[in-house]
């Protein structure tokens, strides 16, 4: 992790979106507020006590149903939540409490324990990108298969592929939604596989959130909602300038 010996004043309420990427750079500036995405809690342990931490992170860490590869991976951050100091928790609910190995109650102990389910946070991203927007760039990155798919896990499960982004990207949107008169600064949030539920370098994930997370940003960008939004991952920040001009 990256950070600064000298900061700078600072003029606007501040609040950092952190996520799990590796070698994360931190701004040279004090935040009032951080919001954490799964196990990137452990990063800030060191502000606990000094700003509010917001926990937010999805279920499927404590999931029976794993992906081969990511065991070492949940486990560690399973530990990570069970140890870590926050002021709130929220917890992205899209199982059922007989698919999680743990009883999850019993971990989650906590008197600012909350949780937001599928549907709900589905709607938070869509305060953001609409319906139609993220329907029509389904029409237009899919085949009929998938579409009819897709409208099908929405009426069935409430599962809208189009908004299933990365608990980094619901996390910047919560922010929004809350604070968007502050300066938000969104750490360790990357557009490449090395973003996940841990910090781990070799962690390599299935990354099929990222081409959502991209449009998310797009959106932003086309309605010009990020002019106090501050990304720091260096190849995040290059693409979005880039994106800027294409919508010149």
């Amino acid at each position: 992790m990256m950070t600064n010996s000298k900061t700078k004043k600072k003029q606007n309420k501040v609040v950092f979106i952190l996520g799990s990427k590796p070698d994360a750079y931190f701004p040279k500036v004090i935040p009032d507020l951080i919001i954490t995405a799964n196990s990137a809690i452990k990063k800030v342990q060191n502000y606990y006590g000094k700003v509010e931490i917001i926990s937010i992170m999805s279920d499927q860490i404590f999931s029976d149903n794993v992906i081969p590869g990511e065991e070492g991976f949940l486990s560690n951050t399973q530990v990570y939540i069970k140890n870590c100091k926050m002021n709130k928790i929220i917890l992205l609910k899209t199982l059922s409490n007989s698919s999680y190995v743990i009883d999850i109650n019993e971990w989650l102990t906590f008197e600012k324990y909350i949780s937001l389910s599928r549907w709900e946070y589905h709607k938070l991203i869509m305060k953001f990108v609409s319906f139609k927007e993220s329907f029509i760039q389904l029409v237009k990155s899919e085949n009929l298969y998938n579409i009819f798919k897709t409208l099908y896990q929405t009426l069935r499960y409430g599962k809208y592929n189009p908004t299933e982004v990365s608990t980094g990207i619901i996390s910047l949107a919560y922010a929004m939604d809350r604070y968007l008169e502050c300066d938000i600064y969104v750490i360790g949030v990357g557009i490449d596989e090395k973003s996940g539920y841990d910090f781990s370098k070799k962690a390599v994930y299935n990354y099929f959130h990222i081409p959502r997370d991209i449009f998310f940003i797009k959106t932003l960008i086309k309605k010009d909602l990020v002019s106090r939004i501050f990304f720091t991952d260096p190849e995040l920040k290059n693409n979005i300038e880039s994106w800027k001009q294409e919508g010149k």
